[in-house]
């Protein structure tokens, strides 16, 4: 009772006169700039980028401008309708809330912090979205492809040069010990971050409406990337992946673009190009030239005993602390599957009631989407995220939020804007 009476008290203050410079917000023409910068800047200032020019408070600034426009989408509308439409994402903020409370009165502030990022701001982010008229939803996808491109086209330079422009500093020192080769950390920082990100983005680039030459350019542009951040997991799922696609289409009409001269060509420079890449240069080595069941394979299995070295007490409720020890007690470089991790800062009760709620999340996100499209969109996104902890930490599913609805098929993103009352960026 007490999280909901402090959410309604931050609703309601928003709505007072003294905060009446939030709805000036409304009134100005450049709404939907508002939006796209905000998410050019969440996608951009990560914390390896912000080291590098001297930003501290990474995740309020990165997080700023959409969850300002967030907090006034819930005082544009009524609270009860936009309460009724948005179940999930309501229902984690309350769980967002009540750990909140319960960390607070545990001292774990790292857990406030990680219950704001992790859960309340993508919850709003996804109310944001889901407000938005097919146009704006239209240029989110054109700035989604531009920070893959990009993205992409860094980690490929920083594999070619063995130099990160961004370095995530945390990991250096144990992938020298651990003989783990060179990884890329492109614009995400850790490499493994930043292959389920791409790896989401590839997902829906799969199942888009571009044309297939389009589509397959950056398949074989996100797969080089994948390469160059060595995530042995993404590559093997996207080496299915692309299989299967490629099977799929030829299956389905055997008088395709999948047939023509240009994509005959395309296949075999791509071929040549991997093989180049692969072979001669060493990318992914750790997949293509490593053990696949080396150190951090076992480690991985290993990782279910983590609960063994943590009290009943921090079992039920939770402790963040309780990752950096596992981590030690594993002698791992990190507690590589997101549903221990959640488990381990939020406790086995709030990650049951967390699971669920992001069940039925994926499962209304997703809804609009063919039987195909869910079956690409699961496997690149859920499936690749749970052979590591990237589904623990906030910057996937912002990634897969904004996928989700900036790759929404038309006819029913225009269906959907009819039965809204109003649009909030116009």
């Amino acid at each position: 009772m007490l999280s909901v009476a402090l959410f309604y008290v931050v609703i309601n203050l928003l709505k007072c006169q003294r905060f009446s410079w939030i709805n000036s917000i409304q009134k100005k023409s450049n709404m939907k700039l508002t939006l796209y910068i905000g998410v050019l800047v969440y996608m951009y200032l990560s914390t390896s980028v912000a080291a590098q020019i001297g930003i501290k408070q990474v995740g309020t600034t990165s997080s700023f401008i959409i969850v300002l426009l967030s907090l006034y989408a819930l005082t544009a509308y009524d609270i009860n309708k936009t309460v009724a439409k948005y179940k999930a994402e309501f229902c984690i903020i309350l769980l967002a809330f009540i750990i909140i409370v319960i960390k607070y009165f545990m001292r774990d502030f790292d857990g406030i912090n990680s219950a704001i990022f992790f859960l309340i701001v993508p919850a709003l982010f996804s109310i944001l979205l889901g407000r938005q008229k097919v146009t704006v939803r239209i240029n989110l996808r054109k700035i989604i492809l531009l920070f893959f491109i990009t993205e992409c086209l860094l980690a490929i330079y920083e594999r070619a040069t063995l130099v990160n422009i961004f370095p995530y500093e945390e990991l250096s020192e144990y992938y020298i010990v651990e003989n783990l080769g060179f990884r890329s950390s492109a614009f995400l920082g850790h490499p493994l971050a930043n292959a389920v990100c791409v790896s989401t983005i590839m997902g829906f680039v799969s199942i888009s409406p571009m044309k297939l030459m389009q589509k397959m350019l950056l398949i074989v542009l996100g797969y080089l990337a994948l390469l160059s951040f060595n995530a042995r997991g993404a590559i093997l799922v996207w080496t299915l992946l692309i299989v299967i696609y490629l099977f799929y289409f030829a299956h389905k009409d055997r008088r395709s673009e999948m047939f023509s001269l240009p994509m005959i060509v395309f296949f075999i420079a791509s071929a040549l190009s991997l093989y180049n890449m692969i072979v001669i240069q060493g990318f992914g080595d750790r997949f293509f030239q490593g053990e696949l069941l080396d150190g951090s394979a076992l480690t991985r299995l290993s990782v279910y005993g983590s609960f063994l070295y943590v009290s009943d007490y921090d079992l039920w409720f939770g402790n963040s602390a309780s990752y950096l020890y596992v981590m030690d007690k594993l002698g791992a470089g990190g507690v590589e599957n997101s549903f221990i991790v959640v488990m381990l800062n939020y406790g086995v009760i709030m990650a049951a009631f967390l699971f669920i709620s992001y069940y039925y999340l994926m499962k209304r996100l997703l809804k609009p989407f063919s039987l195909v499209s869910k079956v690409f969109i699961i496997t690149s996104f859920f499936i690749v995220g749970s052979m590591n902890n990237s589904l623990a930490g906030y910057t996937s599913w912002i990634f897969f939020i904004l996928s989700t609805h900036a790759f929404m098929p038309q006819e029913t993103t225009t269906k959907h804007n009819k039965h809204l009352e109003s649009v909030y960026i116009s």
